[in-house]
C-alpha cells in the first residue's frame, strides 16, 4: 500500500491538529534527537527525553530518489500523539517485549517514492521532501524511543536515518 505524505511546498506551511508551522524554519533549527549518522542497518533505535511540546520526526535516506518501504514506531512512557500529515491508515497500538513497563506505542508505514518524497540527507537541499511525522508529547511522556525499520532482503538495505526537531507553533 502506497502512503503519501504531504508538504506544502508553496508556503512551507503545514498544519498539524489545526496549529501550523513552517517546515523551512523548522529544518533549519538544531536538531533535538536522532541518529548522529545514516546506517545501513535494518532498524534503528533511538531512547531519549523530551520535554512536552510538539515534534517533527523525519525518516531519510543518505542519497536522494532512494525508494524502499519504512516502519517508524515511537513508543512513550505516557501518553503521545503521533500523526502523518496525510495518511489515511489509522495508528497501530502494539507492545514491544524488549521494553519494560507499560509504553505506549504509534507507528506509521511509509515509502520513500523517487522525483516524491525521496530527499536525501540533511546534505541536500532536497530533505525538506522526506515524508514529515509530528508527534506531541504531553507532560506526562517525557522518556521516548523512536525506532526506524527499513523493509529490505538480506544484504540490500538503504543507508537510513531520522532526526527530531522541536516545532515552534505559529
Amino acid at each position: 500500500m502506497e502512503i503519501s505524505f504531504y508538504v506544502n511546498f508553496i508556503s512551507f506551511f503545514l498544519q498539524v491538529e489545526k496549529r501550523r508551522f513552517n517546515l523551512q524554519k523548522t529544518v533549519l533549527s538544531p536538531v533535538v534527537a536522532g541518529t548522529s549518522s545514516h546506517s545501513y542497518d535494518r532498524q534503528l533505535h533511538l531512547q531519549c527525553e523530551l520535554s512536552p511540546g510538539y515534534y517533527l520526526v523525519i525518516p531519510s535516506t543518505f542519497l536522494r530518489d532512494t525508494e524502499g518501504d519504512f516502519l517508524l514506531r515511537v513508543l512513550s512512557s505516557g501518553p503521545i500523539t503521533l500523526s502523518e500529515i496525510t495518511s489515511h491508515q489509522p495508528l497501530v497500538n502494539t507492545s514491544e517485549d524488549d521494553v519494560k513497563g507499560n509504553w505506549e506505542t504509534r507507528e506509521v508505514k511509509g515509502q520513500w517514492k523517487k522525483d516524491v518524497n525521496a530527499g536525501g540527507s540533511r546534505n541536500f537541499p532536497s530533505y525538506c521532501l522526506n515524508p514529515t511525522i509530528p508527534f506531541i508529547v504531553p507532560s506526562k511522556a517525557r522518556l521516548v524511543r523512536v525506532t526506524l525499520r527499513q523493509h529490505c532482503q538480506g544484504k540490500h538495505c538503504h543507508a537510513i536515518g531520522f532526526h527530531v526537531y522541536m516545532v515552534r507553533i505559529i
